[in-house]
């Protein structure tokens, strides 16, 4: 990508000259998000949690998808154009001790001004094609899911090597890029919670932390609840949930595990309501006879 920039000069008789210096300049996403402050109000925390869950991904080997990329482009292109604007000339000490010193002032007035609303103009321009990089993240939001909760699904064993004793047969390089995958991990899977939440920033509910990576059905969670006791409390979660056969998954918000684990308790719950109810008309039926 060529940026080039025009710089406009006034010799001693008064003749205006323009030099260009051309210099390449390539956008990362990350790059792409350079301004934000500039950007609140405009910038969503959906469209800010995707941009960091794309960048962390990214990062993990996930492609690039071809919409991001044409964002991308597009936002180099137009920043290209706006550093390309040309700087208004400076009124000097010889402009104002020539004769057509005022006429000189006025030309140079006028000129800043119209540069001045150009530069302005442009870069609400610029604005406007970041904010299309954003919106881009987060229309990939629903396949990064999949994506990552693939990886999940591949790395396994790697979530469980990391909970138990250290093998002594393993590196220190392949224990320490385990720490590093599971950690860019972590990354882009809480960015991606934090995208899709409409207000919640964690999963705070102890029993709803166990749905975060997994999904139990009625007889795993008493099976969980019988190994743990009441406060679900082991030293390796992991390891447990993939013992009982909880279904490894990922959670796409902060609100889905409270939400599916009490999905989950509620056929449960029916039955128990309705059991109660049975017993009561049993009851009732008895003392009428």
């Amino acid at each position: 990508m060529s940026t080039t920039k025009t710089t406009t000069t006034t010799d001693t008789k008064g003749t205006t000259m323009s030099t260009s210096t051309t210099t390449t300049t390539t956008f990362t996403l990350e790059q792409a998000s350079a301004g934000m402050s500039s950007l609140t109000g405009e910038i969503t925390a959906r469209m800010a949690g995707a941009h960091s869950a794309i960048v962390a991904a990214e990062a993990m080997g996930y492609p690039r998808a071809k919409p991001i990329t044409d964002a991308l482009k597009a936002f180099s292109t137009a920043y290209v154009r706006l550093e390309s604007l040309p700087e208004p000339r400076p009124f000097t000490g010889d402009d104002l001790m020539a004769d057509d010193w005022q006429e000189r002032l006025t030309a140079r007035t006028i000129e800043r001004e119209t540069l001045d609303a150009r530069r302005s103009m442009s870069i609400d321009g610029l604005r406007e094609v970041q904010r299309n990089v954003f919106r881009a993240c987060v229309d990939e939001l629903d396949t990064l899911g999949d994506w990552l909760e693939a990886w999940l699904i591949e790395h396994a064993e790697d979530f469980a090597a990391a909970e138990g004793r250290t093998d002594s047969s393993e590196s220190v390089a392949r224990i320490e890029a385990r720490e590093a995958s599971l950690a860019q991990f972590n990354r882009a899977m809480h960015s991606l919670l934090r995208a899709n939440s409409k207000g919640a920033d964690s999963v705070t509910d102890y029993r709803a932390r166990w749905w975060l990576l997994h999904s139990f059905t009625p007889a795993q969670w008493q099976e969980l609840e019988d190994s743990t006791g009441p406060q679900l409390s082991t030293p390796r979660p992991f390891t447990l949930a993939q013992h009982i056969g909880a279904t490894l998954r990922l959670a796409r918000s902060y609100e889905q595990p409270w939400q599916d684990f009490v999905a989950m308790q509620q056929p449960v719950e029916d039955e128990r309501i309705e059991r109660m109810f049975a017993e009561q008309r049993v009851s009732i039926i008895g003392a009428r006879v």
